[in-house]
């Protein structure tokens, strides 16, 4: 009993406090039983609470009092300074007047006395009402005489926390922007309100914001939905830069945004002379500094999983010595195209521990950073690049680039035309790309106060070292491909014309193909091989023999590049590949006997029709010698014909009897 009224003692009668809607309470009765809070602006919100409880409303931070409530504004708005301005003369005279005389502080009497003294003293003559006056000097004795305290915020602005505070609301209302198209804003400031307090248990210094400030700070990441739908090129640039400020970020690699941007340029094979088709140009941006992380192009294909988990990649590997940003991102925001939404990214950002956030389809507001970026590029690289030609004459835009279709009245581009116009090489195009993204990230930038991208992540890293992620170690994260092998007796597997097996101190594939063999001997060893395509230097081989719950996962290197320095794709040992010709066919010289063999025949031979037709012109002449040609001795006349049907039964008798050819008379 006696701590609680230790407890109760700490506040005192006229005490100010606030709640979650920031509505102002005053401490009217205090004891080691219950106390009693005003509500000022509606007594229907005051309270009568037991002192027990009132004390965990303060330590859940349901309520707190009027100091930690200032203590959320860290400094002051150019508006909110004015107004202190404003206000200074006025209360620093009235206060010496009050102390020093003893004089009611808002009388009509000690108003003129005022306005007097601060225009011979600061020169001021347009004053405020009498009625504003008093209104300033209540607020300034009930924050404890301290003037800054009586500032209210700004309407329009946000409601400013401490950074912990900040970074999680921040964090928390971009998921769940990004995520649903819902307008439920109490279901989703329910789900803050538990990771507020959940947090709250690790950092004492989160604060719970108001569902006040949650509505007013989600309203304004859609407010400009309107205007980014206009297709007004200036006013999508100007609210792409207006979104990415009220995005807060604290550090590098905080939010990372990614994108594919297709482009009509197609690119000349300086090996082969070949016209590619059209380029894919993919990009990965750090939001918090600016920084290009990860750039990437392909030639002539659509966007797939294998460019996106490419892009991902290279964010982890430093793409030259003056583009030295690197590093795991916290979180990914990509778009729903088909290479950013597949299962095989999803998985790749869980094993990496990433979140990872698509967001809706049509919706680039939604992820306005890296948006922001694409423009930058057109406009600056592949439209407003500057070159001079070997005549010395100045060019503006990138040769071979055919430009955006942005309207109807834009030419009408297709492959053939832009293959057509097909200017410089692949390694021309990856030589000025390097150069651009070199000059961009040490260029001033008007959203990191005048600093440039490369100052900005240094000085990110300084404060916060990004998490850093070696790659060499972790190859297996990224084998997302995944085929059926055998494995061979001697411990090998074959993938793609590619020879895997353990090093010979260890023999892990070979005891593998033992166990399965114990297990089954009659089947093959048949096992799972996951295997990224653009590093051939391993894969990862999981068997499962009969019998066993649990799979055993190997990592099996190359057989001759297992220890490469650096990524080697399957496509490049392939075309290396020496091809073994196929062995000569044995030729000798031969005069094989040839065996003179009488044709089998089956009936009587049936004359050329070609040849008929030329002998006898007529179908009579043709029947007539056919007829001829099947009975060779009967020739047949009509005489023969009207004699054999005249003839006796005793001349055809006698006819038979002797045996001999009619001569043609009886």
């Amino acid at each position: 009993m006696s701590n609680m009224l230790m407890m109760s003692e700490q506040f005192k009668l006229g005490e100010k406090f606030f709640d979650d809607e920031q509505n102002e309470f005053e401490l009217i009765f205090n004891d080691n039983k219950k106390v009693v809070l005003c509500c000022e602006e509606s007594l229907e919100k005051s309270m009568v609470k037991k002192t027990a409880y009132f004390f965990e409303m303060i330590t859940n931070e349901t309520i707190y009092p009027v100091y930690l409530h200032n203590a959320y504004i860290e400094e002051l708005t150019p508006k909110q300074k004015e107004k202190l301005a404003k206000r200074k003369p006025y209360i620093q005279i009235l206060e010496k007047l009050v102390e020093d005389e003893g004089i009611k502080a808002t009388t009509l009497k000690t108003y003129k006395r005022l306005t007097s003294m601060v225009e011979e003293e600061f020169g001021i003559y347009d004053h405020p009402s009498k009625s504003y006056i008093a209104e300033w000097w209540k607020l300034y004795i009930d924050r404890d005489c301290t003037l800054e305290d009586t500032i209210p915020q700004d309407k329009e602005a946000s409601t400013r926390f401490n950074e912990p505070t900040e970074a999680l609301i921040s964090r928390f209302l971009q998921k769940v922007w990004l995520k649903s198209k819902s307008s439920n804003v109490s279901a989703a400031f329910s789900l803050y309100e538990d990771k507020a307090i959940e947090l709250r248990k690790t950092n004492p210094a989160i604060k719970k914001a108001s569902i006040k400030a949650f509505k007013k700070r989600l309203g304004k990441l859609t407010e400009l939905e309107l205007i980014l739908s206009s297709g007004s090129r200036a006013k999508i640039a100007q609210t792409f830069r207006t979104l990415c400020k009220k995005i807060v970020t604290t550090g590098a690699l905080e939010r990372v945004e990614m994108d594919g941007l297709s482009l009509n340029l197609a690119l000349i094979d300086e090996k082969t002379g070949t016209v590619s088709g059209n380029i894919t140009l993919y990009i990965a941006i750090d939001c918090h500094t600016r920084y290009p992380v990860s750039v990437t192009f392909e030639l002539g294909e659509k966007e797939s999983t294998d460019s996106v988990v490419h892009l991902t990649k290279n964010m982890f590997i430093n793409m030259c010595d003056e583009l030295n940003a690197s590093g795991l991102p916290m979180l990914l925001v990509v778009d729903n195209g088909p290479g950013f939404k597949s299962f095989i990214m999803k998985k790749l950002a869980e094993r990496l521990r990433i979140d990872y956030i698509n967001t809706p389809s049509n919706m680039p507001w939604k992820k306005p950073f890296i948006e922001s970026f694409n423009n930058t590029i057109r406009q600056e690289f592949f439209e407003g690049l500057v070159y001079t030609d070997k005549k010395n004459n100045d060019f503006i835009g990138l040769p071979g680039y055919l430009g955006k279709r942005t309207s109807q009245k834009s030419r009408q581009t297709t492959d053939k035309t832009i293959k057509k116009a097909a200017a410089l090489t692949i390694e021309n195009f990856r030589e000025l790309l390097t150069d651009w993204l070199i000059h961009y990230v040490n260029q001033p930038h008007k959203s990191l106060n005048g600093k440039t991208p490369q100052q900005a992540w240094d000085k990110a890293c300084e404060d916060e070292p990004p998490v850093q992620y070696n790659y060499e170690k972790n190859t297996h994260v990224f084998h997302i491909h995944e085929t059926k092998r055998i494995i061979e007796e001697r411990g090998v597997i074959d993938l793609d014309c590619q020879k895997f097996t353990s090093p010979k101190d260890t023999k892990e594939l070979k005891r593998l193909y033992n166990e399965i063999k114990l297990c089954a001997p009659d089947s093959d060893a048949k096992v799972t091989v996951k295997y990224d395509k653009e590093d051939a230097r391993s894969i990862t081989v999981i068997g499962r023999p009969k019998g066993m719950l649990t799979p055993i996962v190997i990592e099996v290197p190359h057989r001759e590049y297992g220890d490469f320095p650096q990524p080697i794709s399957f496509a490049e040992l392939k075309a290396d590949r020496v091809i073994v010709p196929r062995r000569a066919l044995f030729k000798v010289s031969l005069d094989p006997i040839k065996q003179i063999t009488k044709p089998q025949k089956s009936g009587k031979k049936i004359p050329d029709a070609k040849k008929n037709i030329g002998k006898y012109p007529s179908a009579d002449d043709r029947i007539n010698a056919n007829n001829q040609s099947l009975y060779p001795k009967d020739k047949l006349t009509k005489e023969f014909t009207t004699k054999m049907k005249k003839a006796s039964k005793a001349d055809l008798a006698k006819l038979n009897g002797q045996g001999e050819l009619w001569d043609g008379e009886f």
